[in-house]
């Protein structure tokens, strides 16, 4: 009799023991919970919220730089910059300083004026890359080191602009290679306005 009740007894417990493993573990085997999860994710990715985000976002830019080019544009026709050469590069750095295209635009010769917004951007980003502006202090004096070189003091940094404003010609030159009389440098740390992007 006890041979019988054993196996029995046995049996009964593994059968509560599996009953309690089964109902704890429940509640992640697929459940009406977990079903209705994956539904509402990719029914969310399925509104293509995403997609319009980015088409509005591609859209803004587009605004943009028509604008931007419009204004260059309008660039080839306006006045040269005015001021000294020193106001003129001063105004040139701090515009590449704050990100400022445009405005940076404004200030370069007007033989090497850019009419389009995506090769400004390209030029300028060459601008400040030659000219290190990364983690420099605000560009806030500017002095005439020779004839068409203006030394802008950006904190502790040195950045040599090419700079002129005689009666012939007035603005920035980044284009150029430094002039030929400047063999001689600035004896100090110094960066240069310049870029080297074709266009």
């Amino acid at each position: 009799m006890r041979r019988t009740l054993l196996p029995v007894a046995a049996l009964l417990a593994l059968l509560a023991t599996a009953g309690c493993t089964s109902t704890l573990s429940a509640p992640s085997g697929p459940g009406p919970s977990a079903a209705t999860t994956p539904e509402r994710a990719s029914s969310s990715r399925s509104t293509g919220s995403d997609v319009l985000t980015t088409d509005d976002d591609v859209d803004q830019v587009a605004e943009d730089t028509a604008a931007i080019t419009e204004e260059l544009e309008e660039l080839w026709l306006s006045n040269v910059p005015p001021g000294t050469a020193p106001q003129i590069a001063l105004r040139f750095m701090q515009a590449l300083q704050r990100r400022d295209d445009l405005a940076a635009a404004r200030q370069l010769l007007s033989t090497w004026r850019i009419s389009d917004a995506w090769e400004l951007h390209r030029v300028m980003n060459d601008v400040r890359h030659h000219a290190d502006l990364a983690g420099a202090g605000p560009c806030a004096r500017a002095l005439v080191f020779r004839e068409g070189q203006v030394i802008v003091s950006c904190g502790r940094r040195r950045v040599m602009v090419q700079a002129t404003a005689d009666s012939i010609t007035r603005g920035v030159s980044i284009f150029d290679r430094p002039m030929p009389f400047g063999e001689a440098p600035y004896r100090h740390p110094h960066t240069w306005a310049i870029t080297t992007v074709e266009l």
